[in-house]
């Protein structure tokens, strides 16, 4: 590939076109579309609040119990706990 005197300008193989050289530059679509998406990202709240696997019961995600092997369901007591864990052993 070779180029043209100008460095923003690159001569394109077969086509015969000078096309400028984009690879710094970023068109306003582009520009716009990663504004939409910060701004999507800015807007997203975290919840904090978690369901129980048992009773379905909602709390926070801080003062539900949660499983000692998986890590990942949570328990709104240790009765609840106790009752799952069969169901729960089941599925993993």
């Amino acid at each position: 590939m070779s180029t043209t005197g100008d460095n923003n300008n690159q001569y394109v193989g077969g086509s015969g076109e000078i096309t400028p050289n984009k690879k710094d530059e970023c068109s306003s679509w582009e520009q716009n579309n990663v504004d939409g998406i910060t701004e999507g990202i800015d807007n997203v709240v975290l919840d904090d609040t978690s369901k129980c696997a048992n009773c379905g019961k909602e709390g926070n995600s801080d003062d539900m119990n949660i499983c000692n092997k998986c890590k990942s369901v949570k328990y709104c007591n240790a009765p609840c706990k106790k009752k799952h864990r069969t169901k729960h052993k089941k599925s993993m």
